[in-house]
């Protein structure tokens, strides 16, 4: 049983050895022996590796430094667990000039096309959003669901992505000057 979780692990895309370590170091730095004591045997210490690496791969440079900044104002005396981090890596839409998850998708209910930037037509290209039924979903869950799915583009905003408008809506704003 142990093999088989191990090589289930070893699969999953995680960060390099060399980002981990200095992770490792720095988490080492900012809480001492309350860090290092969380694993208190090989196996764990492996475990423990593999997690945050697969973790900290998801979230990528940018946002993993920006939860490191955060660490120790957000958890002073004892370090967060690998979704505590996660949670402290998350990037704000405001910092880059988006709409937040609500206002994005009332701009997507309102069913008009016109988009205030290029993030929500890339969002609703994603094969999840494709793959819901967004039309059926009562209350919050739609707009659950679709803040999720459009955290992860926010997260790659922050990371250097760009998401252009779509070239239809770009001449639709074009035409909309015109006419004024």
């Amino acid at each position: 049983m142990r093999a088989s979780c191990e090589s289930q692990l070893k699969e999953l895309p995680k960060l390099p050895a060399k980002h981990l370590s200095r992770f490792w170091m720095v988490m080492g730095a900012k809480y001492d022996q309350k860090w290092t004591s969380r694993f208190t045997d090989d196996l764990t210490l492996k475990v423990a590796h593999e997690e945050w690496g697969v973790e900290l791969y998801k979230i990528g440079g940018p946002l993993i430094r920006q939860g490191l900044e955060r660490c120790t104002d957000v958890y002073p005396s004892w370090p967060p667990t690998v979704g505590e981090f996660k949670l402290l890596c998350k990037a704000d839409p405001a910092d880059y000039d988006l709409p937040t998850a609500e206002q994005a998708w009332s701009e997507i209910c309102r069913e008009s096309g016109q988009f205030s930037n290029g993030i929500i037509p890339a969002v609703m290209k994603d094969d999840e959003y494709q793959s819901f039924t967004w039309r059926n979903a009562v209350g919050d869950k739609g707009l659950n669901a679709f803040s999720t799915l459009y955290q992860r583009y926010v997260n790659k905003a922050a990371t250097g992505v760009a998401f252009p408008l779509p070239e239809m809506i770009k001449q639709s704003e074009k035409s909309k000057k015109a006419a004024r």
